[in-house]
């Protein structure tokens, strides 16, 4: 049986958007709170980002799709591309300059100490 093909939508429908709205007006985070004057704008920059990625056959909730949206536009990681970054569920490993300026700082405690 051939997978069923859901398209993005031009917009949310009317219910979508008050049950997005109430979400989004309630929730315990202020940053996301803080969305709710930018969701038609940050609804029009997700359905465009799906659109142009051709992810309509991989999406059925586009409320949902929204929320996640809204929660990396919340965290300050959306990039001005509207593009949201590839989030990692593993802690990020500190850069080079860091783990050198770890190692020195060790290494010179350790020849004081002797």
């Amino acid at each position: 049986m051939p997978r069923k093909v859901y398209a993005v939508p031009e917009s949310l429908s009317p219910l979508e958007r008050l049950d997005l709205e109430a979400w989004v007006a309630v929730h315990r985070d202020p940053a996301i709170r803080a969305c709710a004057r930018r969701l038609r704008d940050l609804e029009e920059a997700c359905l465009d980002h799906h659109r142009a990625r051709g992810n309509a056959a991989r999406i059925v909730d586009w409320p949902a799709a929204m929320r996640t949206w809204i929660r990396i536009e919340a965290s300050g990681s959306l990039s001005r591309s509207g593009k949201p970054p590839q989030l990692s569920v593993y802690p990020q490993p500190p850069p080079a300059s860091e783990v050198f300026r770890r190692q020195r700082e060790e290494e010179e405690r350790r020849m004081r100490e002797n």
